[in-house]
């Protein structure tokens, strides 16, 4: 008797449903096989400086702290180990090696320094603002250097530096006295015991920020969900409609939909899972457009041409821009992503840096069955720091003109192509997830 090729590829989906339980809360992530980075470094509630291009973890503990008989926290990439591990105690009167280890069994070793500051001796500028424009200095402690933005044709010649120093410190020029930032001005800050530190203020000058609302729009999907292509094709005729102003990302987060019909083409992600788990969704095809409307996220594809348009008609109230430097033969993706506030903000705002892929060939069950040359578009393949909810930009209230500036490193896996990858950057209101502004910047222009 011969059995109807539908009925059967049917009957084995509903089998691999039944069966999945065991393997859909531990998805393996394609390229997440060599990923091997501190995350974070932490002892006492005292995070460490990461410096992911040196390998270098730094912390500044309390004067006093006795450096002999100190218990980390780590978290280190996913499916990676860390050695020592997190939560064993160590001795860090000497600089430690900890060796992070990839699933693939790669490793890569960072230097943690761990030194218990006297607060007699502590000189550091913790904080560096322009009063008018608003601006916030960059500051970097291992140069000693502290960098201010501007738009291009910015009169710097007298501003009013807002500084904060270390609690028992003192610095020259005084906080809140006028400067000339035409040329570079050190400003020397005096410890308690006497000693000092030299920071080096520089103004450099960027294009004026265009403000232009560009919209997000996420597209929860899986290569088992027959109906998702056809919300793939809303997604590309919207594209076709707004151009680059409607970003979309195609999260392959959730259920069972998303386990990989072929096992080398996996486009799960850690981050695409909690999302989906945080939203509270149970179906596919569904998306989001800019995450409004909390509670209620969840748009079937249906709704969101109606949803874009409405969100472009809004005015911009923050900018954003993204500025990759990819260097092909080490793989290593450098990225800044800038921004401007652009009417004032006083709650807490959040970055999200992601990398997508474009043009990856491979299978999709659709309505007529499996079409294993399948285009799969605007693949979300995981955010650059490795955390779902992104970094702060800074802390509330953000007044109108100020800046804010945010750097990533990571190293491209070698399936993805790099040709074919774009980072999108999105700021996100902290209360109810609403996207503000989010821009796409490619890997390769």
């Amino acid at each position: 008797m011969k059995i109807n090729k539908r009925i059967f590829l049917f009957l084995s989906l509903a089998l691999f449903a039944l069966s999945a339980c065991d393997i859909k809360d531990e998805p393996f992530i394609q390229g997440a096989e060599e990923e091997k980075a501190i995350l974070e470094f932490s002892i006492d509630s005292v995070q460490g400086v990461i410096d992911e291009a040196g390998k270098t973890v730094r912390l500044a503990l309390p004067g006093g702290t006795d450096l002999t008989r100190l218990t980390p926290q780590i978290k280190v990439s996913k499916y990676a180990t860390v050695q020592p591990a997190s939560g064993v105690e160590q001795d860090f009167t000497q600089p430690l090696v900890y060796t992070v280890t990839a699933f693939n069994g790669t490793t890569v070793q960072y230097l943690v320094t761990a030194v218990a500051e006297d607060p007699e001796d502590e000189k550091r500028i913790l904080r560096f603002a322009i009063e008018a424009p608003a601006v916030n200095g960059v500051i970097n402690e291992s140069t000693k250097t502290v960098t201010l933005t501007f738009d291009e044709g910015t009169d710097v010649s007298n501003l009013k530096p807002i500084i904060e120093v270390s609690e028992m410190a003192t610095v020259t020029p005084e906080s809140g006295v006028n400067q000339d930032f035409t040329n570079q001005v050190t400003y020397t800050v005096k410890a308690a015991n006497g000693t000092t530190t030299d920071y080096v203020v520089s103004a450099v000058f960027s294009a004026p920020v265009v403000a232009v609302k560009r919209v997000l729009l996420e597209d929860f999907t899986g290569v088992r969900c027959v109906n998702c292509p056809a919300a793939a094709e809303v997604v590309a005729q919207l594209k076709e409609l707004y151009g680059d102003r409607l970003i979309a990302m195609g999260i392959h987060g959730g259920n069972v939909m998303t386990y990989p019909i072929n096992p080398d083409i996996d486009f799960r992600t850690p981050e695409g899972k909690e999302w989906w788990d945080f939203f509270g969704f149970s179906y596919k095809p569904i998306g989001m457009v800019d995450r409004i409307g909390a509670p209620d996220y969840p748009l079937n594809s249906s709704e969101w041409g109606a949803k874009v348009a409405a969100e472009l008609e809004q005015e911009p109230v923050l900018a954003i821009g993204v500025q990759n430097t990819y260097d092909a033969s080490s793989r290593t993706l450098n990225v800044k992503v800038s921004g401007k506030i652009l009417a004032e903000q006083n709650e807490e705002l959040f970055v999200v840096v992601n990398l997508i892929e474009n043009d990856i060939v491979g299978p999709q069950m659709t309505p007529a069955g499996l079409n294993a040359e399948y285009v799969h578009k605007h693949v979300f393949r995981g955010t650059l720091d490795g955390k779902a909810w992104g970094q702060p930009v800074g802390e509330a209230p953000f007044a109108a003109g100020l800046t804010f500036e945010k750097n990533y490193t990571y190293t491209l896996p070698d399936k993805f192509v790099a040709e074919n990858c774009a980072v999108v950057a999105y700021i996100y209101r902290n209360s109810d997830k609403t996207v503000l502004q989010v821009e796409e910047g490619h890997v390769m222009p």
